[in-house]
């Protein structure tokens, strides 16, 4: 379900850095758009899209080990 998702997240994040939690906390738990995060934070919409992937990789290897 989708709470099970966010809390996954939630709990998986603890591995990345501070910058890149932040950017997959705003985008998938706050619902905000890429142009949103990158406003706020004062850089452009591919650096937001670079830790949005990066986190995303991270996070996909870590529930790997947990599956295995």
């Amino acid at each position: 379900s989708r709470r099970q998702r966010q809390m996954c997240i939630r709990d998986s994040v603890g591995f990345v850095t501070d910058t890149t939690r932040h950017v997959l906390e705003e985008c998938y738990l706050n619902h905000k758009k890429y142009r949103e995060v990158a406003d706020e934070m004062n850089v452009c919409q591919e650096t937001v899209k670079r830790h949005i992937i990066k986190a995303l990789k991270l996070l996909r290897e870590h529930y790997h080990q947990i599956k295995t």
